[in-house]
């Protein structure tokens, strides 16, 4: 058991090594998919999982729907990604704005999928889930002395002129299917977190696990259905909410989930059309229901042609309400409480709305795979998020009115290679 925690905290710093500090996320602070196939077709992947990375982190009974998996397989790949936000704050007749930080983020993904033999599968990997970040040092928001008090002392214009969040997620996956019609699956979960909100880094680690099932009427419909744990990761000496110099701990979940996918293949294996259906629970996430985070519908789908045995071309569709609710008209002078201690409703709704800006809705993937030898397939794809943009008015802690604006979208790449044996 020693040995197995030694390897897992090595492979998560070498794969955290290839994580930038900042995460751009799809649905909520979760990405739309994992892998090239998935996010390709909008996120789905639920009722016929195509890869062992879709597998593993979408519906880990998956093995049922790919007769590629009665052999041993390997992906390699992940995403990078471009995010673009944009924040503004007005104070009275004064009002500043500022893009965040432009980089490209890459996040990794990988899994093995191994047959026991005709009726059971084994895989394991992992991938980059989750997260979110908005850099704004050095730039016009970033001012620590916009509110001169004279001996009362000088305060911020913003709560945090920094924040990311990162998540790596372990996964390992065991499927049986009886027949060729049934398969069920579960998934393992663990977790590594790390949380900076400009006072320094916290990393910590959650468990949880994933079940699934698929069921297969006939060679053109499949349901699939999984349900996903709530996975807690509790960051130590991550933030100072009253100002005073003590660090305080702050608890994130990932939050639970419930999906329900639907595969149809009206002409054979070389149209495939998918639409899936999540629930994720944010109202009940620790973290996130404390800043005011509601339950999230998010509605995905997507398209598969071959126009011949070796190509596959891809369209994808996602689409998730903002989950995080609108506080127009707060009370910038009172205070709020975030896990037992008390912060200033003012600089609450900056980190709400400009420190974890995670307000797009909807999202356009586009993508191609090609067998380059029987045993060696090369996935790619493209995905864009339309801007998305939540204002907010309210009052600063001195009772003067305030907007807060942010803006966020962006493009993504995806790749992977497949060794199949």
């Amino acid at each position: 058991m020693i040995r197995t925690l030694k390897l897992f905290k090595i492979l998560f710093l070498v794969f955290f090594l290839h994580v930038s500090s900042d995460v751009f996320a799809m649905n909520g602070s979760e990405l739309a998919g994992v892998g090239p196939i998935s996010r390709s077709m909008g996120g789905t992947g639920i009722a016929n999982p195509q890869d062992a990375i879709t597998t593993l982190f979408t519906n880990p009974a998956g093995v049922i729907t790919c007769t590629q998996f009665s052999t041993p397989e390997v992906d390699v790949g992940g995403s990078l990604l471009a995010p673009k936000t944009k924040a503004s704050i007005t104070v009275n007749s004064t009002s500043v704005g500022a893009y965040a930080a432009s980089k490209v983020y890459p996040l990794p993904a990988t899994a093995i999928s191994v047959p026991f033999n005709n009726n059971w599968n084994y895989g394991i990997g992992m991938a980059a889930v989750a997260g979110f970040g908005a850099d704004f040092r050095n730039t016009t928001l970033d001012q620590s002395s916009f509110y001169n008090l004279g001996s009362k002392g000088k305060y911020p214009l913003m709560a945090s002129n920094f924040s990311q969040l990162q998540i790596l997620k372990v996964a390992s996956f065991i499927s049986y299917h009886p027949d060729d019609k049934l398969s069920i699956g579960i998934a393992p979960h663990i977790d590594y977190g790390s949380l900076d909100l400009g006072l320094g880094t916290s990393s910590n680690y959650g468990i949880g696990a994933q079940v699934g099932g698929i069921y297969k009427f006939n060679e053109i419909v499949s349901l699939g259905v999984t349900y996903t744990t709530a996975q807690t990761i509790n960051y130590k000496d991550v933030y100072d909410p009253a100002g005073d110099g003590i660090k305080e701990n702050l608890k994130l979940d990932l939050p639970q989930k419930i999906g329900i996918g639907i595969a149809l293949k009206p002409f054979g294996d070389n149209f495939l059309i998918e639409t899936d259906i999540k629930w994720l629970n944010w109202a009940n996430a620790k973290g996130y229901k404390e800043f005011d985070w509601g339950n999230q519908w998010v509605y995905s789908v997507g398209a598969q042609y071959k126009p011949i045995q070796k190509l596959a071309l891809r369209v994808g569709y996602n689409y998730g309400k903002n989950p995080l609710k609108s506080h127009d008209n707060f009370d910038g002078s009172t205070s709020t409480n975030v896990q037992g201690n008390y912060l200033s409703t003012y600089y609450y709704e900056m980190m709400r709305v400009i420190g974890a800006p995670l307000v797009e809705e909807q999202h356009l993937f586009f993508g191609v795979g090609y067998d380059l030898t029987k045993n060696f397939v090369l996935n790619a794809g493209y995905g864009h998020d339309f801007n998305k943009t939540l204002t907010e008015n309210g009052t600063n802690f001195l009772g003067q009115p305030v907007s807060i604006m942010s803006t966020v979208g962006g493009d993504s790449v995806e790749f992977n290679f497949v060794w199949r044996f």
